[in-house]
Formats: structure tokens, sequence, C-alpha cells
């Protein structure tokens, strides 16, 4: 069971920094363009915030 958990934890921890190359991957700076400002921040915080939410949820099942 605890080796379960360890392993669910780096994959979670994984799928976190995997955020990190949303944008380009997605396209952001072409897409947002025609986003105001607000909707452009809304959106990256966004996804900052669920990238850190599925980071804790890995790190604490790690450890």
């Amino acid at each position: 069971m605890e080796l379960h958990l360890k392993f669910i934890g780096i994959l979670f921890m994984i799928l976190a920094l995997g955020h990190v190359f949303m944008p380009k991957y997605f396209d952001w700076k072409n897409d947002f363009k025609n986003l105001s400002l607000f909707n452009r921040q809304m959106v990256k915080t966004h996804t900052f915030f669920i990238a850190l939410v599925v980071f804790g949820i890995g790190f604490l099942s790690f450890f």
C-alpha cells in the first residue's frame, strides 16, 4: 500500500510539473492575443493554482 501511494505521489508531481510546458504546447501566446488582460491573467492563474494543488496532493501522497 505504501509503495502505491509513493508511486501515485510521483505521478501527481510529474503531472503538476507538466503544467510548465502547457503554454508553449497549446500555443497560448497566439491564442490569447484576442483575450482581454483580465481573462489572460485568470487562465494563467487558474493553471498555476491547479498545478500547485496537484503537486501538493502528490507531495502529501509521497511523504
